[in-house]
C-alpha cells in the first residue's frame, strides 16, 4: 500500500517559479490505470522531499522502499552495458528503470562524458496520474540564472535512507562487455 500512496519528491532545484523544492502532493510509486502498470520511483527524491516536508519516511514506508530497491537490484533483474560517443537509447521511464553507475569526468573537453536529456511527450502516450508529473508545466522550465542541483549529498548527507543503503551497483568491464 505505501508505494501506491506515494511520497513528497524533492525536485533538485528544477521547481518552476512559485514552485515549493518538494511536490506537495504524494506522488505514487505505481500505478494502475486502463489495464497498463507504472512506475515513478528515485529513492533519493523520495527521501529529500519528505525531509522537505517535514514528514518523516516511518517503518512501513522504509521497509517497503527498501524490498523495492532489494528486487530492483537483483542480478536477475538487471542488464549492465556502456553506451559508446554517437550510442543513443530511448526508454519509456514509466515502464523501465534505469540508473547510472559512478564515473570521474576527465578533465580534457574532448575527453568528457556528455548525456543529454530528453522528454517526449505525445497524445495518448500512456495514462499516468497528474502526480507523476512533478512540475506544474510538462516538463522543466527554463530559468536564467539557475540550474538544477543534483546535489544529492546537499540534499541528504550520508543518509543511508536515501540510498536504502544499497552500494553504487558498480559494474565490471567484463560485465558489461558481455551485455554489449
Amino acid at each position: 500500500e505505501p508505494l501506491y500512496r506515494g511520497y513528497h519528491y524533492h525536485r533538485l532545484g528544477e521547481e518552476g517559479p512559485g514552485e515549493e523544492p518538494a511536490t506537495p502532493y504524494r506522488t505514487p510509486v505505481f500505478a494502475n490505470r486502463n489495464g497498463q502498470l507504472s512506475c515513478r520511483y528515485q529513492r533519493s527524491g523520495i527521501a529529500a522531499g519528505q525531509r522537505e516536508c517535514g514528514v518523516p519516511l516511518d517503518e512501513r514506508d522504509l521497509s517497503a522502499l527498501n524490498l523495492f530497491d532489494q528486487v530492483a537490484a537483483a542480478p536477475e533483474n538487471r542488464l549492465a552495458f556502456f553506451l559508446e560517443r554517437g550510442d543513443m537509447i530511448v526508454i519509456n521511464n514509466y515502464t523501465v528503470m534505469h540508473a547510472r553507475t559512478r564515473f570521474t569526468n576527465f578533465p580534457e573537453p574532448e575527453r568528457q562524458r556528455r548525456l543529454v536529456r530528453l522528454w517526449f511527450d505525445a497524445e495518448d502516450f500512456r495514462d499516468v496520474p497528474r502526480e507523476f508529473n512533478l512540475f506544474a508545466e510538462n516538463g522543466i522550465p527554463k530559468q536564467e540564472g539557475r540550474r538544477a542541483t543534483f546535489d544529492f549529498k546537499k540534499l541528504y548527507g550520508d543518509d543511508p535512507v536515501a540510498t536504502g543503503g544499497v552500494p553504487d551497483l558498480k559494474v565490471s568491464d567484463g560485465e558489461a562487455a558481455q551485455s554489449r
